[in-house]
């Protein structure tokens, strides 16, 4: 659920909202079904614990090292 939840979210970003949603939608009736369905229905729920959970750590500060 957590990549396909970024699977939605970065394809907000590249393609906007209705044309991400529209490859979710049909994803959601191709494979995973269940899956896409809950990230269509569900974002912010599983956004909340996605965060709660720090299941996508922050980028950090780029080390010194090689």
């Amino acid at each position: 659920m957590l990549v396909c939840f970024l699977e939605y979210r970065a394809d907000q970003a590249l393609l906007g909202e209705l044309k991400a949603r529209q490859v979710m939608e049909f994803w959601a009736t191709d494979h995973y079904t269940w899956v896409y369905k809950m990230v269509l229905e569900r974002p912010r729920e599983i956004g909340n614990v996605i965060s709660k959970y720090k299941l996508i750590p922050s980028l950090a500060a780029p080390s010194s090292e090689p």
